[in-house]
């Protein structure tokens, strides 16, 4: 499906567009990249991540809780948290099958600052998450 683009124009304070400008051009990317990057991420996941019961919580802080919880319940937690996840990919994306599961993952993942790598062999998928936040 060929995607239709619309040009629009907006208006912003002078301070967030030097702001914007400068971060754009230090990532060697157009200011209409960066603009467009803003919006998709504001359209995948700001808009019903709150709504959803997503949080931030800073990168040492998840890492010391992670040191502080032993393996087994780290698990229960983990199996606790996949029973409610239907539901809140549901709200998300509208759907609640495996696709629409790994696509809120991977924009969590990315949203966090992970790297996410995907490998597709025959029938099996693999997707790794990469992060420093400790072996747990």
């Amino acid at each position: 499906m060929e995607k239709k683009n619309i040009s629009a124009t907006f208006r912003l304070p002078a301070k967030e567009y030097k702001i914007l400008k400068k971060f754009a051009d230090s990532e060697k990317i157009s200011l209409n990249t960066l603009v467009n990057h803003i919006i998709s991420k504001f359209l995948e996941w700001d808009i019903a991540a709150t709504k959803a019961g997503w949080t931030v919580v800073h990168r040492n802080t998840m890492r010391e809780i992670l040191q502080c919880i032993d393996e087994n319940k780290l698990k229960e937690i983990a199996e606790h948290s996949a029973e409610y996840m239907k539901d809140v990919t549901l709200l998300m994306s509208g759907s609640t099958n495996l696709e629409s599961c790994l696509e809120m993952l991977r924009n969590r993942a990315k949203n966090s600052g992970f790297v996410v790598m995907e490998s597709e062999h025959e029938n099996d998928k693999k997707i790794i998450f990469q992060h420093d936040m400790g072996r747990k």
